[in-house]
């Protein structure tokens, strides 16, 4: 089936903020991805692709239900490369419905992800995806953080973005939403994550690279946390995704 002008431009447009906003739908692109979409939650509403690749996903049993009310459009290489962010596009691309979370989604979560002003989105997709492997049952984040929709976070995150909880929120959502949670900030000056005692219930904050937790964040944690650094290192700071992961990895893993 081919498809007009206008369609063409609406699919291309939500590769930006403002149109994700307009028509309240974002981009999930590549075969891994799309099949993951396909198999979560979330109301996949078009798909666009290589005829080969389109038929390859009807077959798969596990999906086939979700084709019910789905619009496909099977189209060519170059059509997939106009409508596409990736250089060399994976075969097919989903146009997803956003979907909504409030605070009634993170009732029954005792291990949260906070971010805070983390602006890169390879490392937000990679907290997340990090974040749902080692238990998290949801993510928030504040102010300066980027969108969770931006094509590269979707694209880093893989599945996980699908699956998990996610919310903007304000500082003062904390106390006033998830009063039995301690919050736990990862700082350059903090008690060592190895010797740390995890509370039953905790929010863990992550800060940007640049800049760690805002002052505001610390102010809120009786405690906040760190990665030792070998003695006489230069290293100055740790990448977010990767300081994350590490502290992500000590937080023990409990049965839910």
């Amino acid at each position: 089936m081919s498809i007009s002008n206008t369609q063409r431009q609406r699919v291309r447009g939500l590769q930006q903020r403002k149109f994700r906003r307009k028509y309240t739908a974002f981009l999930v692109e590549g075969r891994v991805n799309v099949l993951e979409v396909l198999s979560s939650p979330l109301e996949v509403l078009e798909l666009y692709g290589l005829q080969e690749v389109l038929d390859s996903l009807r077959q798969n049993l596990r999906i086939s239900e979700s084709f019910q009310n789905i619009d496909f459009f099977e189209v060519g290489k170059t059509e997939l490369e106009r409508l596409s962010t990736q250089r060399s596009p994976d075969g097919v691309l989903a146009v997803v419905k956003i979907p909504s979370y409030d605070w009634n989604s993170f009732s029954n979560s005792s291990k949260i992800l906070l971010l805070d002003s983390v602006a890169d989105p390879g490392n937000v997709g990679t907290l997340i995806r990090t974040a749902e492997w080692f238990g998290v049952q949801g993510v928030l984040a504040l102010p300066g953080s980027v969108e969770w929709y931006n094509p590269k976070v979707v694209a880093a995150a893989r599945g996980s973005l699908f699956r998990m909880p996610h919310l903007n929120i304000e500082i003062a959502d904390l106390s006033t939403h998830l009063p039995s949670h301690q919050l736990v900030v990862a700082d350059l000056e903090g008690e060592s994550v190895h010797t740390f005692q995890w509370p039953a219930q905790a929010i863990l904050g992550i800060g940007s690279e640049s800049h760690g937790p805002s002052d505001a964040l610390l102010q809120l944690s009786p405690k906040p946390i760190t990665i030792p650094r070998a003695d006489g290192m230069p290293t100055e700071s740790l990448n977010a995704g990767v300081a994350g992961g590490i502290i992500l990895a000590s937080w023990p893993v409990r049965e839910f």
